[in-house]
């Protein structure tokens, strides 16, 4: 069975959104919620992400707040039934201002694919 009651959910460590936001000029947006000051693997975690982008000569910004959906926040299942409490959430990926995300023609900068995997890979790193 695939489906969990949130109860199940409750060994949940990061909520991750596959949807990351870069902009035109390279510099990423990172969304992240519940992000404790005081938790080690939250601070580790924004500062892996800020020397991946540091590396490549890209400027990042955290920001506290959720994806917006296309139907909003209050209607969309992830948001309104498993992202709850404190536990932290973050979106990352390589989409842009230019996606057009389930439209026609939507597409990503490939520029924004390979830092893309090496957050993925730091994310997946600091939960173990």
């Amino acid at each position: 069975e695939l489906l969990l009651t949130v109860a199940e959910c409750s060994s949940v460590k990061l909520w991750l959104e596959e949807t990351g936001y870069f902009l035109a000029d390279g510099s990423q947006r990172v969304l992240m919620c519940h992000a404790d000051e005081n938790s080690c693997r939250t601070i580790h975690l924004q500062e892996e992400l800020k020397t991946l982008c540091q590396d490549e000569g890209r400027k990042v910004t955290f920001v506290d707040r959720y994806l917006n959906k296309a139907f909003g926040k209050d209607r969309c299942p992830c948001l309104t039934h498993l992202v709850k409490g404190d536990i932290p959430y973050l979106a990352i990926g390589p989409n842009d201002v230019d996606t057009r995300i389930h439209d026609t023609n939507e597409s990503i900068e490939l520029r924004n694919i390979p830092i893309s995997a090496r957050q993925f890979t730091a994310v997946l790193a600091c939960l173990i």
